[in-house]
């Protein structure tokens, strides 16, 4: 135990970003109680009620954007935007977050190539395969692209800076796979070796955040990668909140807690949250360091 403490000092003191809040860490509520379904109105709705709450973030998950690898707003859910939703949030008081999985191509094409897309042929060869005629990716998931090939790199970081100014984004949520495990192509910046392209990916991905961190100094960023699957120290220098856990039981949140504290400070695990089973207003997200007397008495 004293060893975990220490580790967990060093870690918040030598390796975590700062987050530049002195409410950090936030009590947020999330728009995936609703699933795939939130719009405009349920979001200004969600705002009040988190206003009303006492909350200090409202985050929007997946379900805004037109579809998988296009990052844009979808224009029947949200005709104004993320701006506006932003800004209304901002007026209660409240910080603004939002969920992209910004390394996921789909399907879709077009001309000036703003959808990261496996059919795009000038991007088909940024991802690790082929893929068949028939392909077609999930509601918020898809082709993982090599961010070992630097044109992948700067359309991503182009698009992530976009989205961060028109969303006029505090918190920045990644999901879905970052890093490949392995990858076809020759003319990437990767050997043949699996394990070097993992690794030439997960530096870039290191770089991408890096450079939004120097442009946004205030930005929160948060890694969920399908609720915990790469918990590593280069993404926690980088990162303000680490998803420990996809699932919303409150038991579940609290053995998943109980293991990642002793590597992680308790402000960076991050839980969504349930209030009951089976609520339909569910799940609200809290961060786990605001339950620090009930579940990790004497931690840090």
């Amino acid at each position: 135990m004293d060893g975990a403490n220490r580790l967990r000092r060093w870690v918040a003191a030598s390796v975590a970003p700062p987050a530049h809040d002195a409410r950090y860490p936030l009590l947020v509520n999330n728009s995936w109680g609703s699933g795939m379904a939130v719009d405009e109105r349920l979001a200004r709705t969600m705002i009040d009620e988190s206003a009303q709450l006492g909350l200090e973030l409202f985050h929007i998950d997946a379900g805004w954007f037109e579809g998988v690898g296009d990052w844009r707003p979808n224009v029947k859910k949200f005709p104004n935007g993320l701006g506006p939703i932003a800004d209304y949030a901002h007026s209660k008081g409240l910080k603004f977050g939002l969920w992209v999985g910004w390394t996921q191509g789909g399907d879709g094409v077009d001309s000036a190539h703003r959808i990261l897309s496996v059919r795009d042929p000038d991007m088909a060869d940024w991802f690790p395969t082929t893929y068949p005629a028939d392909w077609k990716p999930s509601d918020f998931s898809g082709a993982t692209v090599c961010l070992a090939d630097p044109r992948a790199v700067q359309w991503c970081t182009l698009t992530l800076r976009g989205i961060i100014k028109d969303a006029k984004l505090d918190l920045l949520e990644h999901d879905q796979p970052m890093v490949i495990d392995g990858c076809q192509q020759t003319d990437h910046r990767h050997t043949r070796s699996a394990t070097d392209a993992g690794y030439r990916a997960a530096q870039s991905y290191y770089r991408i955040y890096d450079t939004l961190r120097s442009e946004h100094p205030g930005l929160l960023f948060e890694n969920c990668v399908n609720g915990g699957r790469m918990i590593d120290y280069g993404a926690v220098r980088r990162c303000h909140y680490i998803s420990i856990t996809d699932t919303y039981d409150p038991l579940s949140n609290r053995q998943a807690f109980y293991d990642a504290a002793f590597a992680l400070p308790p402000a960076m695990c991050r839980v969504l949250h349930r209030e009951h089973a089976g609520a339909k207003s569910g799940p609200i997200p809290l961060h786990a360091a605001k339950w620090n007397d009930g579940l990790v008495h004497g931690y840090d």
